[in-house]
């Protein structure tokens, strides 16, 4: 049973991680938006150059944007070891979010292995999370994102982006979301659907298909080749639906439970969490953009597992009911 997890978590990159947004919050992390804007800038920059050789800068838009989101796909995509994480643990990242997990310049938070969120997972409950357990975490602004979302931006986006037919079947892609995150990327692997991938999911999809829009960072310079006009800034996309904690996964009965117990006693520090969580702005996009599951059931005639309900694995309503 390890092997196979351990095998299936090495085919599934960080897409199938579980954030920890809650142990450490407190913890005064610097900001981590200048490194990672810098090596996105850098990531745009070589796939400009790249398309503009390949394209001479003649081809029509809907080539050059395929062509374009191609080469910046390739450069975030290809595995990465964690080394530090251990030999299982290791495995899982792509390119973008193994770089933020090893890179010194990057400010990031690990906790210790067994001293999480889903520290009192027990191997029956579930494998994956009592193999390897949550990613670490990093702070963009106010907000406390897991390293996966940089991958389910940069590289499911991708795969949206393609599998809508480069941005004119947006109803192909939220579908294909909502079964990825629903099926083995998600609730049948960690045992969560993380409301905030799906919303990652969707800004990638967004920024990949309006690629040279009047809106995109890259355009058309008077020559017909592509230029980038203006610095990449990750909070034009990071917002509280980033935040796991602030939008909050749906978790299978078992992981459910495991969190209960790691989370025994703590209810002050969760409601106290919460209150400065309401303080954040409102998302920029709202949640049935992203969370379409109407759409969902009319397509595959049901609801999938763990998009039936949804249930805050803090229990805030009840924990935090006196305090409102």
């Amino acid at each position: 049973m390890l092997v196979v997890a351990a095998v299936l978590l090495a085919l599934a990159p960080a897409l199938a991680y579980e954030t920890d947004p809650f142990t450490g919050r407190e913890r005064p992390i610097p900001d981590a938006r200048a490194v990672a804007n810098a090596r996105a800038d850098a990531i745009l920059a070589r796939a400009i150059a790249r398309t503009n050789v390949r394209t001479g800068c003649s081809e029509d838009d809907a080539t050059t944007r395929r062509i374009l989101a191609r080469s910046i796909e390739r450069q975030t995509d290809p595995d990465r070891l964690v080394l530090h994480r251990g030999p299982i643990r290791a495995l899982g990242y792509s390119s973008y979010s193994g770089w933020m997990e090893t890179d010194p310049d990057v400010p990031v938070l690990s906790v210790p292995f067994r001293d999480n969120l889903f520290s009192e997972i027990r191997f029956f409950e579930n494998v994956i999370l009592w193999l390897v357990g949550p990613c670490a975490t990093v702070r963009m602004g106010n907000v406390w994102v897991g390293t996966d979302k940089f991958d389910h931006f940069w590289d499911l986006g991708w795969v949206l982006y393609r599998e809508g037919r480069d941005g004119a079947d947006p109803e192909a892609a939220l579908l294909r979301s909502l079964r990825s995150e629903s099926g083995f990327r998600g609730y049948r692997s960690s045992g969560g659907v993380s409301y905030a991938d799906l919303r990652a999911n969707y800004d990638g999809y967004r920024f990949y298909s309006g690629l040279l829009g009047e809106d995109s960072i890259v355009q058309r310079g008077p020559d017909g080749c592509l230029v980038k006009t203006r610095p990449w800034d990750w909070m034009e996309y990071v917002d509280r639906d980033w935040d796991e904690f602030l939008n909050p996964s749906n978790f299978t009965p078992a992981v459910r439970r495991a969190i209960d117990r790691a989370l025994e006693g703590q209810d002050d520090r969760i409601c106290a969490l919460d209150a400065a969580g309401r303080s954040a702005p409102p998302s920029r996009v709202p949640l049935e953009t992203y969370l379409a599951v109407d759409r969902l059931e009319a397509a595959d005639g049901r609801l999938r597992s763990g998009l039936r309900e949804r249930i805050d694995p803090f229990r805030r309503a009840e924990r935090c009911e006196k305090g409102q």
